[in-house]
């Protein structure tokens, strides 16, 4: 059947309690525990529940949960069990970003990259899940005028991976257009320049074998070209 929003939010309330209990029970008896029904999958799971909710509070309730699994790890760093077990992972921070990105809060895109500068200090590298989670979150709630700028940096960390072979790292049109959307409601002078850059690697990239979903499609033109038609530079008609 349909779960409503509302069995939605509910949902996740009791599955947040569930955790809290869990983990009182852990730090009671941990080093006589050799259980192992707790780890980072779990609370991946409650934080999950949270960006699923709709709830306005859903990422600051999902960072509770990540500063939860940090607690009880440094807790119990030295017990039987390796504290791994319980720190968070790229899954848990783009399930985080997530929960920031559907519940419509102002400040989700500030807040994402604090969760970006939280994994950089953790030596946790964003991969792409995390990096399309963010780009998502700027997109939708951005709304400072370093926009475009922390665009850009996504889209080089994203390039990155490409560039370093990995596989996972594949866009998809939509995700890069989001990226010239960006730009085209920027106040940076220069982001008729940095659409059509995207733009020809876009054409580049598709040409690569398992990039071809990256290939521009009329949509994607189409924002370059509304791109270009704002920007005030003088070649602006030129370009288009």
């Amino acid at each position: 059947r349909t779960i409503h929003l509302d069995e939605q939010k509910n949902a996740s309330e009791h599955v947040y309690k569930l955790l809290q209990g869990i983990v009182n029970i852990y730090k009671g008896s941990y080093a006589r525990s050799q259980r192992r029904d707790i780890n980072t999958f779990v609370f991946n799971t409650a934080i999950q529940c949270f960006a699923k909710s709709g709830r306005l509070d859903a990422g600051e309730r999902a960072e509770e949960v990540i500063d939860m699994m940090y607690d009880l790890a440094d807790n119990h760093a030295d017990n039987h069990r390796k504290p791994s077990l319980f720190h968070p992972n790229q899954q848990t921070f783009a399930f985080a970003i997530d929960g920031w990105v559907t519940s419509g809060h102002s400040a989700a895109a500030k807040r994402t990259l604090l969760i970006l500068d939280r994994m950089n200090q953790a030596n946790l590298r964003p991969n792409a899940r995390v990096l399309s989670a963010a780009i998502e979150a700027v997109s939708r709630h951005g709304q400072g005028s370093n926009d475009a700028d922390v665009a850009e940096n996504l889209l080089r960390q994203w390039i990155e991976l490409i560039d370093q072979g990995d596989r996972t790292a594949r866009p998809s049109v939509q995700t890069f257009t989001k990226i010239i959307n960006i730009f085209a409601r920027s106040r940076d002078p220069r982001k008729a320049d940095r659409a059509m850059d995207l733009l020809n690697y876009m054409e580049k990239l598709s040409t690569t074998r398992g990039y071809e979903k990256v290939a521009p499609n009329t949509i994607a033109y189409n924002s370059v070209v509304n791109c270009i038609g704002k920007s005030k530079g003088d070649g602006s008609a030129r370009r288009a």
